[in-house]
């Protein structure tokens, strides 16, 4: 959900920049040692640039367009608070 996002932001954010950071130098070298190695890292960062976009944005996005229309049609979403306890009752 959106809180789960809010929460995790500074984390998921700062990991997949250090990452992409780190992959910086191995793009910009020019020896033929690299040559086989900077696919790797363009594809790495790419591919991580994507999925942090994807996590932070389009997953909780696409999450309260789903709860605006289950609200819509009259459906009351399921409590945040899931435990054994509700589990089992149920």
């Amino acid at each position: 959900n959106v809180e789960g996002s809010q929460t995790r932001l500074r984390a998921v954010f700062l990991t997949s920049e250090t990452t992409i950071a780190g992959m910086l130098p191995l793009l910009f070298e020019t020896s033929f040692q690299a040559r086989f190695l900077i696919p790797m890292a363009v594809t790495i960062c790419f591919g991580l640039l994507f999925s942090t976009l994807l996590t932070l944005l389009i997953i909780p996005s696409i999450n309260m367009v789903f709860y605006d229309v289950l609200g819509l049609c009259g459906v009351k979403p399921l409590d945040d608070e899931v435990t054994a306890d509700t589990i089992l009752a149920a």
